[in-house]
């Protein structure tokens, strides 16, 4: 992942819907009222469906979910710490 694709993904991290487990929307920086999915294939990596994603690229939307679940893991643990 990209130094650049992690700073755009803090910005969208917030954003970040999560539909199901291992299913998860995350708007377009460039095009107002697009949502890019980004899904947890079987083998356990996340990918995109942005143009950049279906290649294989790092992008600001699967840095996006990558950041979401870090801080969802990390308030869980707060949580149970309780």
């Amino acid at each position: 992942m990209t130094a650049t694709a992690l700073a755009k993904g803090e910005s969208l991290a917030a954003q970040v819907k999560r539909l199901k487990y291992g299913l998860y929307t995350v708007p377009s920086q460039s095009e107002s009222g697009v949502y890019w999915t980004v899904v947890q294939r079987g083998d356990g990596d996340l990918q995109c469906t942005c143009g950049a994603g279906i290649y294989g690229r790092p992008c600001a939307h699967l840095a996006a979910v990558i950041v979401r679940r870090q801080q969802e893991a990390k308030r869980r643990e707060r949580k149970q710490a309780a």
